[in-house]
């Protein structure tokens, strides 16, 4: 083999490698932003307009009582860990929302989404969540028009702590957007199927 060919591929080597090392310093650098979410429809929203570009931990694992879950001593290190703690709000989540104050960073964000999407005077009671218990029903996940909204605020301070995938967080919450009016229009067209005196549903929160 020719000396300056043996030359000009051993530089090329050497530039593949250095520009590896640089890949990978960067990635230890910039690592993907790690997000603690609370109940699954919440993390199950945040993955979806996340996508690759974040890494997700629920704190309340799927089929435990929300409201009943208290945090375990394990779940101190994964909240200290976070830059952005995502919850529903509305006092659903109250014993992890305590404990997340105390032990996250300066820095980190809790995003109650519940208290963003509705007002104080637009706060919904039942028999369930009698007012003069004082905590609203928090379960507004099953309205899909407030899923939308949920939808818009987590995209907008994804893109707000993670500002170089913005692009992407905004096309993952459109195909979400998408999906989400679609199911609305079904939803309201296998209603109209039904007589009015008949409408009567049952459903569970989850």
């Amino acid at each position: 083999m020719p000396v300056n060919l043996c030359i000009t591929l051993a530089l090329v080597l050497t530039l593949i490698f250095l520009q590896n090392l640089l890949l990978a310093a960067d990635t230890q650098q910039h690592p993907k932003p790690f997000i603690v979410t609370s109940v699954s429809p919440i993390t199950n929203i945040v993955r979806n307009i996340g996508g690759t570009h974040i890494h997700v931990i629920g704190i309340v694992p799927d089929g435990t009582d929300s409201h009943t879950f208290e945090p375990i001593p394990s779940d101190i290190k994964t909240l200290q860990a976070a830059d952005m703690i995502i919850v529903n709000g509305l006092d659903l989540e109250l014993p992890t929302l305590k404990l997340a104050e105390k032990v996250k960073k300066t820095k980190t964000t809790i995003l109650q989404l519940g208290n963003r999407t509705l007002k104080e005077e637009d706060w919904q009671y039942d028999f369930s969540f009698p007012r003069e218990h004082g905590h609203p029903n928090p379960h507004l996940w099953l309205n899909i028009e407030l899923v939308m909204r949920y939808v818009e605020i987590i995209k907008e301070n994804l893109s707000t702590l993670d500002p170089a995938n913005k692009e992407s967080y905004q096309k993952n919450a459109a195909t979400l957007l998408a999906k989400l009016q679609k199911l609305d229009q079904a939803i309201f067209g296998c209603v109209g199927t039904i007589p009015i005196n008949n409408r009567k549903l049952v459903t569970y929160h989850q």
